[in-house]
């Protein structure tokens, strides 16, 4: 019995790894730069139809997206990114060196998580854009004593 449970175990574990993740493909337009955001629930959004469990997402160049549909993208997923061309854009991370290089910055999900928020640009140009995506304005140091903030 023990015996049996352990190979049910085991089935359990190898067949669990041997799933694969969907896999995202963000396509923007040649020469893009700045905030794009994919908005999840919208009636008038296209509508999904994987490849497999590949998903394909050609981003206009307004870098609104509206989709219909849940937002698939809060479960396990693998994610790539490339211009239109076929030119891939590599994504950056806390640990991006390059300052001068474009990069996709996966800025995460709104409060509700109907929203996706991604900054095409360099390391500088994401500045602010965790803020807007959560609807409030950039913190600004005010001195006490004085309603000026700091430059």
């Amino acid at each position: 019995m023990r015996y049996l449970m352990l190979m049910c175990l085991m089935l359990g574990v190898v067949g669990c790894s041997e799933k694969t993740s969907p896999v995202v493909v963000l396509v923007f337009p040649d020469g893009f730069r700045g905030v794009a955001i994919l908005r999840w629930k919208q009636p008038e959004g296209i509508k999904l139809s994987p490849g497999g469990l590949n998903y394909t997402l050609h981003i206009p160049s307004s870098g609104v997206l509206a989709i219909q549909g849940k937002n698939m993208m809060v479960d396990w997923y693998r994610q790539e990114a490339r211009y239109a061309s076929g030119l891939p854009l590599p994504q950056g991370d806390q640990h991006t060196k390059d300052e001068e290089g474009v990069y996709l910055w996966d800025m995460g999900l709104n409060a509700d998580a109907s929203e996706c928020w991604y900054v095409v640009g360099q390391a500088k140009d994401i500045e602010g854009v965790r803020e807007r995506k959560m609807g409030v304005a950039p913190f600004k140091v005010v001195p006490r004593g004085n309603d000026k903030p700091l430059p």
